[in-house]
């Protein structure tokens, strides 16, 4: 299974040690792949104490749905008593997308375009193609003629 790695940091730059900081990652909704399912169960993931993080996923661009996971992020915040206790979260409005691959976390996050639904215009079908993606297929003998045949395609991860 693919593993995205990163280093969570505050914004003094500082790992949040002693903090009890923890990444949860939870798929947008129960997903499949051709031979597995996938439920919504929040994977924990507790940085080093450099901040360090390393996640296993499940590799969301197989996925027979548009998936992605959503972050959150929460640790330990004095009470006010001087106590640790009180719980502190982050919720980035990222969908974190992730190859089979894994890698870094910055090559995984895509914030939600306004609108999902991409149309790629060209003669040959695009590299890297989103789910539900569309690819107006052009006239290969005109590229230019608006009124030239062209096949519409759409692509889902089955």
């Amino acid at each position: 299974m693919p593993v995205v790695t990163g280093t969570l940091w505050d914004v003094g730059l500082g790992h949040l040690a002693g903090q009890q900081p923890e990444l949860l990652f939870t798929l947008n909704q129960p997903q499949r792949t051709a031979d597995s399912v996938y439920a919504t169960r929040a994977v924990s993931v507790v940085p080093a104490s450099s901040g360090d993080f390393s996640a296993t996923l499940a590799d969301t661009l197989a996925m027979a749905d548009d998936a992605w996971y959503s972050l959150k992020v929460r640790w330990q915040e004095p009470g006010p008593s001087g106590a640790p206790g009180w719980v502190n979260c982050d919720l980035p409005d990222w969908q974190i997308r992730v190859p089979s691959g894994g890698g870094p976390i910055g090559g995984t996050v895509q914030k939600p375009p306004t609108n999902q639904r991409f149309v790629y215009v060209s003669l040959w079908a695009p590299e890297n193609p989103l789910p539900f993606m569309l690819w107006l297929k052009q006239d290969p003998n005109d590229p230019n003629n608006p009124a030239g045949p062209s096949d519409l395609f759409e692509w889902r991860n089955v």
